[in-house]
Formats: C-alpha cells, sequence, structure tokens
C-alpha cells in the first residue's frame, strides 16, 4: 500500500491523480488485479474522469455548485458541511482495474 499526499488549492477543484497512481501501481509491481483509491478525508472525494476536454472538470464542478446549501441550516460548526455533503454523494474510494 503506497499513501499519495495531495495538496488542494482552491475550496472547490479537481486534481488529477493519475501519474501518481499509475507509479503507485508501477512501484507495487503488481501486472493484473485491481488498485482501490481512497481518500480518508470526509470533505474529499474521488471519481474517475478521462480528462480528455477540460470543460468536463469545469461542468462537474459547475454541476455540483447547482446543489443550493445557502438555505440549509447546518449544523456543523466549521462551515464545511456543503463539503462534506458533496464528498459524500460522489464517494471516497474506487476501485479500478490494472491490466
Amino acid at each position: 500500500m503506497k499513501t499519495i499526499t495531495i495538496e488542494s488549492k482552491a475550496k472547490e477543484e479537481l486534481i488529477d491523480i493519475t501519474a501518481q497512481v499509475r507509479e503507485a501501481v508501477k512501484e507495487s509491481g503488481i501486472r493484473q488485479g485491481m488498485c482501490i483509491v481512497y481518500t480518508p478525508h470526509t470533505s474529499a472525494a474521488v471519481t474517475v474522469n478521462e480528462s480528455d476536454d477540460p470543460r468536463v472538470v469545469k461542468d462537474i464542478l459547475l454541476g455540483l455548485k447547482h446543489l443550493k446549501f445557502e438555505s440549509a441550516n447546518f449544523t456543523f460548526v466549521e462551515g464545511n458541511s456543503p463539503a462534506h455533503v458533496k464528498a459524500s454523494i460522489i464517494g471516497c474510494s474506487m476501485t479500478l482495474l490494472v491490466d
């Protein structure tokens, strides 16, 4: 198991970790099997996007912004409840095939 550390630079962003995951799989020596990508942070999520067109990333972020949280009376005092909800919707892990 390899830990990959990612630092975000914005409140909401998609960060491409393809190179880091490929390197971790390569270092593991696994040629066939599964790679599980997981984030333990409750305000982060993991998804797959082909990254072929940067407009798709923008559209994903725009779609998430359309989830309206302004009228919600969140009780979590840190102020990042929308991030927790969005991460719960998207999910905290992906299982990827290695072949």
